[in-house]
């Protein structure tokens, strides 16, 4: 019960930093991330994790300055949602690696930087547990975009996917609203 893998090994940019999440083959994981050249470390729990998919896969903004990942709950709740037959969410983490702060968006389903331009975060929520028991499906949800030099955000709702361009000086997204209002 000791024994712990690494996963999802990612270096930065800039090759200053590398982190990893840290997993035992039952239980709650971490995500470790570390200098190269030097001694600091910030370690974060992440609860009882699935592996890293591409949904999930921790990140660094292009230059080097922010990490963000995903973190679920732990096994005790883990246990008590699935006993109550609730959903499981994942807590975005965004972590500014000069002073190893921390900002949590809850109810997060994935996060991605704005491609080369290291100006953007977009965090995509899951979509309300009401709107899957509509009769007329839709998949759009809340997209938060977040400057990370200022921490303004923008809130964008009803998207159902997005991407930025490898400059990343664009988003393009998918709208798929309630009854086809706004697609």
């Amino acid at each position: 019960l000791a024994w712990k893998s690494i996963g999802s090994a990612e270096l930065s940019p800039n090759g200053a930093w590398l982190m990893y999440a840290l997993s035992p083959v039952e239980g709650e994981s971490e995500v470790v991330i570390r200098e190269t050249r030097g001694t600091k470390e910030h370690r974060f729990p992440i609860g009882e994790a699935p592996r890293f998919g591409s949904s999930v896969r921790p990140g660094f903004s292009a230059d080097s300055r922010w990490a963000a990942f995903l973190a679920y709950p732990g096994t005790k709740e883990t246990k008590s949602l699935r006993k109550d037959k609730k959903r499981i969410t994942a807590t975005a983490v965004l972590v500014d690696l000069a002073t190893g702060a921390k900002t949590e968006f809850e109810k997060v389903r994935s996060v991605s930087f704005s491609g080369d331009n290291p100006g953007f975060v977009a965090l995509h929520r899951y979509a309300p547990e009401s709107q899957e028991k509509e009769k007329d499906k839709w998949t759009g949800s809340d997209l938060l975009l977040r400057e990370l030099a200022t921490g303004q955000e923008v809130n964008i709702g009803n998207v159902a996917e997005f991407a930025f361009d490898k400059a990343g000086t664009r988003l393009a997204l998918l709208i798929d609203a309630q009854g086809l209002a706004g697609n």
